[in-house]
């Protein structure tokens, strides 16, 4: 399992999160908790976000050929939330990872820089 230090950014029109973690690349995913403990995975090749803390599981698939369907979980009401995804953009150099998305009518960036 190689071992990654990234820096991490999350932002949207009025919230920025930007921080920096260790991770670790497995079958082709990068694992690694950010800031509040919550577990976070990018599947490289299925292009999926999946985000796990003790209140919320969400799964966030993107492609560019077409919308997708994200799923929130919220754990304390056993309810899922579906929420449309519109992926603007992807880009992907090595462990490198750019994705903006627009979901209820915001646009959101995520973004994994590899620190060497």
């Amino acid at each position: 399992m190689p071992k990654i230090k990234a820096c991490i950014r999350i932002e949207n029109e009025t919230k920025k999160d930007v921080f920096e973690t260790n991770g670790i690349i497995q079958e082709n995913k990068l694992k690694y908790k950010d800031n509040d403990s919550t577990m976070m995975i990018y599947d490289y090749e299925k292009q999926i976000l999946f985000r796990e803390n003790n209140e919320l599981k969400i799964t966030y698939p993107f492609s560019l050929k077409e919308k997708t369907i994200g799923i929130i979980e919220l754990k304390d009401l056993n309810q899922l939330l579906n929420v449309e995804i519109e992926t603007k953009k992807i880009n992907r150099k090595k462990n490198d990872i750019e994705i903006e998305y627009r979901m209820e009518n915001q646009i959101f960036r995520y973004q994994v820089e590899e620190i060497k």
